[in-house]
């Protein structure tokens, strides 16, 4: 997806901020200054009905801990669902990016001010995972990680004992 997911709740934009954005706004020469566009209402509603499995899966399977996570970089859609859960407010849907430095517009991250139809948002090659992807991928990370530092204590252990047998 080229687009953005976010939470609106009393006049207040939600978004985590990753570290990854300031070597984007550095390498771009871009300013603090974060830009929201909002998609057109249409755009909004059939970008918005994709997400009506992942709110349903969240209100029905999901354990308090993954409710609880913090936010992932690059899933913005897990991202928002969960604080909306959280703590309320409603999701949109569109562009996100900073204002560049040398006053010469907004570079967006996520989408584009030209960004008119969904194709622009949802191209055919880039679909939206849902929220029981993700954490399948988190959990499949998470006890890979697990193994691969296993493997790397028995293979210390293993060399230990063979300096001591030595």
């Amino acid at each position: 997806m080229d687009g953005h997911l976010w939470i609106e709740r009393d006049g207040k934009i939600i978004d985590p901020y990753f570290g990854d954005y300031t070597f984007v706004k550095i390498q771009q020469g871009l300013t603090d200054e974060i830009v929201y566009l909002e998609a057109s209402p249409e755009i909004q509603q059939k970008i918005l009905k994709y997400l009506e499995p992942d709110v349903k899966y969240a209100d029905k399977k999901m354990t308090p801990e993954q409710i609880a996570m913090r936010p992932i970089q690059g899933e913005c859609q897990l991202n928002a669902v969960l604080e909306q859960k959280r703590n309320g407010g409603r999701i949109v849907f569109g562009s996100m990016g900073w204002k560049r430095k040398n006053g010469q517009g907004v570079y967006y991250e996520f989408g584009g001010e030209d960004y008119t139809t969904v194709k622009h948002f949802l191209p055919r090659r880039n679909r939206l995972r849902t929220i029981k992807q993700v954490l399948e991928t988190q959990a499949f990370l998470k006890e890979y990680s697990g193994l691969d530092r296993l493997i790397k204590t028995t293979a210390m252990r293993e060399s230990a004992y063979a300096d001591e047998v030595n």
